[in-house]
């Protein structure tokens, strides 16, 4: 696998989804370092900031190759070629074109006018127009086959990259294995299997997460039944309505928390699933960032429909809305947002979750004092009024400040508004 790295840039999200995915397929590494010709580029540091990922270059005494190239000018790019292939010779890559057609998914995403595409590399037999494919719970009848420069194919061989049309209900996933069958009945049965299975599997994974919290649950039974009991208490129902009343009180205080709604629409399957890691880091309680839909592709009208109902934001990357759809939601006032780099569209989310925040008043101590005495005089309506004499210890008491009246760490109450002062002379 070639990772291209910016010199400029250095790691960023979607560079660490690729380093990923070349970890859980098991397959070296070569480094691209890019953009060399920029003149705020710095290949060393791309290089040190891939060691935070397990990525050692040789100039670090790893074992990773690095080329420093530049795509634009064209320098280094031999160099590229001769890394690859010299990575191959070491793993004494083989293959035939006869047999079924094996290979693997490098990326998925969806074409106007031409549908569902996904691009894969061949790693065994032939792929020829008509093929069935099966890659993880998709399939496909292969109907267009294209180059990346788009020139239509009419075979594919070995390590051949290619462009795939035709395939039905989901798109695959990048990584994914795919396998030649004998025709659509059986990729369909393939598909209904494996879509069973990890139907079982996210059951029984879901189970697991249920005994975990009934067993939380159960711990927190135990302990508000033991804190009645040392007050005396004897009586479960009581015990009950308390428990009930803490769950009622914890999903009251979730309910009032701030939330921002999105939804992500994305042009190919692997900056989608990098998007949906970093918000996975979310992590704040004091605004919910909730994910309303997110799929591969430009929003169509019942996207936007639903951005309106569920008051979402809607955030492309690397795609646009159609004349009629951005007609659509301009009318029904669902704001969008187009972006084409990655930290672009985050920075923008930040400042969004940043604005949502809730306002929060801080006190800073400015003046201390000390009661000395407490008694009560009459106004002019002949009503008591509280006073309370006090020595300023440092600092200065002003009208515009709040006061606070604590014993030792116990707070009695805080004044926002201060009525009058008077200033008496030391006696």
């Amino acid at each position: 696998m070639t990772l291209v790295v910016a010199a400029d840039d250095g790691v960023k999200e979607q560079t660490v989804q690729s380093i990923n995915y070349a970890k859980e397929a098991g397959v070296p590494i070569i480094v691209a370092i890019n953009k060399c010709d920029k003149p705020n580029a710095d290949p060393k540091r791309a290089k040190r900031s891939l060691l935070e990922h397990g990525i050692v270059v040789e100039d670090l005494h790893g074992d990773v190759l690095a080329v420093e190239i530049s795509a634009l000018r064209g320098d280094n790019i031999q160099a590229l070629k001769e890394a690859i292939l010299l990575q191959a010779e070491d793993m004494n890559l083989r293959s035939t074109s006869k047999g079924p057609v094996e290979g693997v998914v490098i990326e998925s995403t969806t074409v106007q006018g031409v549908g569902k595409v996904c691009t894969m590399i061949v790693q065994r037999g032939t792929l020829t127009k008509g093929c069935v494919l099966v890659a993880g719970t998709s399939w496909a009848k292969v109907r267009l086959m294209s180059d990346e420069f788009n020139h239509v194919l009419k075979e594919a061989g070995p390590s051949c990259p290619v462009r795939v049309a035709g395939w039905r209900d989901s798109l695959p996933s990048p990584g994914e294995r795919i396998i030649q069958v004998e025709n659509e009945s059986r990729a369909q049965r393939a598909v209904d299997y494996r879509i069973s299975r990890r139907m079982e599997e996210k059951a029984e994974l879901d189970w697991k997460a249920i005994e975990g919290r009934r067993e939380e649950e159960r711990k927190q039974y135990l302990e508000n039944r033991q804190k009645l009991l040392n007050k005396g208490s004897r009586y479960g129902s009581t015990l009950r309505r308390l428990v009930h009343k803490e769950h009622r009180l914890e999903k009251e205080v979730d309910d009032g928390r701030r939330c921002l709604k999105l939804m992500i629409h994305s042009d190919v399957d692997g900056t989608l699933e990098a998007l949906l890691k970093v918000l996975e880091t979310y992590a704040s309680k004091k605004v919910d960032l909730q994910l309303v839909d997110f799929s591969v592709g430009p929003p169509c009208e019942k996207d936007v429909e639903l951005a309106a109902g569920t008051g979402a934001i809607v955030y492309c990357f690397n795609t646009t809305m159609g004349a009629s759809v951005r007609r659509l939601a301009d009318r029904l006032d669902v704001q969008v947002e187009c972006f084409n780099v990655i930290y672009h569209l985050v920075d923008d989310l930040k400042m969004r979750l940043s604005a949502c925040l809730p306002d929060e008043t801080e006190l800073r101590l400015v003046a201390e004092g000390r009661v000395l005495k407490e008694f009560l005089i009459s106004d002019r309506g002949r009503k008591k009024q509280p006073i309370a004499g006090v020595r300023v210890l440092w600092g200065s008491f002003t009208k515009s400040c709040v006061y606070r009246f604590q014993r030792g760490s116990t707070v009695f109450f805080n004044v926002a508004v201060l009525y009058s002062t008077r200033v008496l002379s030391n006696r």
